[in-house]
């Protein structure tokens, strides 16, 4: 197999098509670019002293070009989660996950508290995952304490989460 030398545009024509498409942190980018890197090295030779220096440069030119942006992630990711019901703690992991900094995760936060209800946000998660007032009619309450952890699992506090699990559909409709 004829041998290729590691160039800018190896890593450019696959930054394009990963932003393309995926939604991507600076990190989930990075990372994707490492991969291609390995794969690339591994067919046709190389090391990867020489693939940092060209990713680092991809990454820069994508953040210059708008294409990459932290504070957008955060700030959509933010409103996307807390529209189907995470709560703060699991919102928080998820971006940390991805790499955020912590800079952009409060001012994400700070941008979307006054949309943000912990019991809303505790409420649209019973209701995804058919517990308290969702339950199905045939399931009994001995349900409960499973229902209960799993919540407090995904970040929810406990008397949310317990005052959620205890209305009826009716008073849950009501709120």
């Amino acid at each position: 197999m004829k041998s290729r030398k590691m160039t800018a545009g190896v890593f450019s024509f696959a930054a394009t098509n990963y932003l393309n498409r995926y939604f991507a942190s600076t990190m989930m980018l990075k990372q994707a670019l490492r991969r291609r890197a390995y794969r690339f090295i591994k067919k046709h030779g190389g090391n990867m002293e020489d693939a940092l220096p060209l990713i680092d440069a991809e990454i820069q030119k994508q953040q210059e070009s708008g294409a990459l942006n932290d504070s957008f992630f955060a700030h959509t990711m933010v409103a996307e989660m807390q529209k189907h019901g995470a709560s703060q703690l699991k919102i928080k992991q998820k971006l940390y996950q991805k790499g955020i900094s912590s800079t952009h995760i409060e001012e994400a936060f700070k941008a979307n508290e006054d949309s943000y209800d912990p019991k809303e946000s505790a409420r649209k998660y019973a209701k995804k995952r058919g517990f308290g007032p969702y339950r199905a009619p045939h399931h009994t309450d001995d349900r409960f304490q499973k229902e209960l952890a799993s919540m407090m699992r995904a970040g929810h506090s406990y008397t949310i989460s317990k005052k959620i699990l205890s209305l009826s559909r009716e008073e849950i409709e009501d709120h």
